[in-house]
């Protein structure tokens, strides 16, 4: 069952259930409380009837005949009518033996089961119908045990007509039930549509998830209320925009990884061809000592490219499998003893190479940091730059320590900049060959920089050098936080 019809079922039964309850028992005490009054009136009714027939019994002119009279009981009150018209409702005179001396009721009556187990001054109701017509009746035992000349018992009998009630009664239920029926049918079409409002964002997250498990993982839906399930498509929407960027990320890496494979196979396969080729040429012919010095000169320059390639691979394979403490370590004293290790290659490429860095501490592992540092220095040496400045500038006001390498080598072009941290991209890839570059060194940088947690961006216009900008969380000057 959907959860809509639940609710739909759910509500109308309770509310079918509690109505009902709640108007049989308004219609129950209004019944009951309208017999507790007829009850009332009947037995004072009984009591006025008793009142009336023991005045005339006790009555001293008329002691003897009544004496004379009961021997004769059918006739007792036809020759008493006196008597019987001064009494109320319907009325029903029996002798000590049940048996009928008079009624107003009419036709043949018994009162056997309302007179049963009458002792002394009790009295007895019950509801009973007489000649097609229903009574609240009352019975009680009367002695005149003080009536001189005068000791007989009859059984008094005062009937009142409760039609009315009944009547009241049926037509209350009538009145109930078609209430009931219009009400619950009312109820029901309000329910229904209630209900379909509700479930209708419901049904649009159902859609919605159906679509994702499709393959549409930026599926989003439209909020319309600031309820729990305005809340609840608020957060399948964040959680869709998390899964499509998600997705989009698995894609990007298995494209790197899938880019990275053929870069590799590539990068292998170029200087294996010229090392293959050249040796083949020194095996099966015999050449001149320049020509040999000068394949030899290949066989070597592609093996460095091949030696390069397997140091940065073991780097990158390094750099995942390991786990690596960041330590609080001087800024400024790092950079100017990298820097100062660098002075031989600066001296051999006639490049002047100069460090500034203000005191500060960050978090760092010092031979990721220099493996970084150099990759950084060795990308401006291959641009062709003849000066290099490291700088290293703390700022106060958001708490960082910003690491510069500035060169004025040929620059990245702006459209480049954006892909220069995958792996095996090279802008220019005749002259990074030429310099045994195998595209790798600074995906490696963008790799240790997440290490650190330190942001790595890069700044150039194409032609007037290239500034590389490395900013991490600074911990003072005094190594504190």
């Amino acid at each position: 069952m959907k959860f809509g019809a639940k609710i739909y079922t759910g509500i109308v039964l309770v509310f079918s259930t509690v109505f009902l309850l709640g108007g049989y028992m308004l219609i129950s005490y209004n019944y009951e409380k309208a017999i507790d009054k007829e009850i009332k009136a009947a037995i004072e009714l009984y009591r006025y009837n008793q009142f009336v027939l023991q005045t005339s019994f006790m009555n001293g002119d008329n002691k003897q005949d009544f004496d004379e009279e009961l021997s004769m009981n059918s006739r007792l009150m036809m020759h008493k009518k006196d008597i019987v018209n001064n009494m109320n409702g319907k009325v029903a005179i029996l002798d000590s033996n049940k048996n009928t001396l008079y009624s107003l009721f009419g036709g043949s009556n018994n009162f056997n089961e309302l007179l049963e187990d009458l002792d002394g001054m009790m009295v007895s109701h019950c509801i009973k119908r007489v000649n097609d017509r229903d009574y609240m009746l009352v019975g009680g035992h009367i002695t005149f045990e003080n009536a001189p000349a005068f000791n007989e018992s009859v059984y008094l009998v005062t009937g009142v007509s409760i039609e009315d009630v009944l009547d009241g009664q049926r037509n209350i239920k009538e009145k109930f039930f078609a209430v009931y029926f219009t009400g619950s049918f009312i109820f029901m079409v309000l329910v229904f549509g209630f209900s379909y409002y509700l479930t209708r964002p419901i049904n649009r997250l159902m859609q919605a998830t159906k679509r994702i498990a499709d393959g549409n993982y930026g599926e989003c839906i439209a909020i319309s209320s600031r309820d729990e399930i305005g809340q609840l498509a608020n957060n399948f929407n964040k959680m869709s925009a998390a899964i499509a960027d998600t997705i989009k990320e698995l894609e990007d890496l298995v494209r790197q990884k899938e880019d990275f494979v053929s870069n590799f196979a590539h990068e292998l396969k170029t200087p294996l061809t010229s090392i293959i080729g050249y040796s083949n040429r020194i095996y099966k012919k015999d050449m001149p000592r320049e020509e040999q010095k000068k394949a030899a000169w290949y066989i070597w320059n592609e093996g460095m490219r091949l030696e390069a390639l397997s140091q940065k691979l073991m780097e990158i394979t390094f750099l995942k499998h390991q786990e690596f403490m960041l330590l609080k370590i001087r800024a400024d004293e790092m950079l100017r003893e990298l820097t100062s290790e660098l002075d031989y290659i600066a001296h051999e490429n006639n490049i002047v190479l100069t460090c500034e860095a203000d005191e500060a501490y960050i978090k760092a592992e010092y031979d990721l940091f220099k493996t970084l540092f150099l990759n950084i220095v060795d990308n401006a040496v291959k641009a062709g730059a003849k000066n290099i400045r490291v700088s290293g500038v703390y700022r106060n006001e958001d708490e960082t320590y910003n690491v510069r390498v500035e060169d004025d080598g040929f620059g990245i072009p702006e459209s480049e900049l954006r892909k220069i941290t995958e792996a095996f991209y090279m802008v220019d890839k005749s002259r990074a060959r030429k310099l045994h570059g195998a595209g790798i060194g600074l995906y490696l940088a963008k790799k240790i920089t997440e290490i650190h947690e330190a942001d790595l961006t890069f700044e150039s216009d194409g032609y007037s050098g290239t500034c590389v900008n490395i900013k991490f969380k600074c911990y003072g000057d005094d190594g504190d936080e």
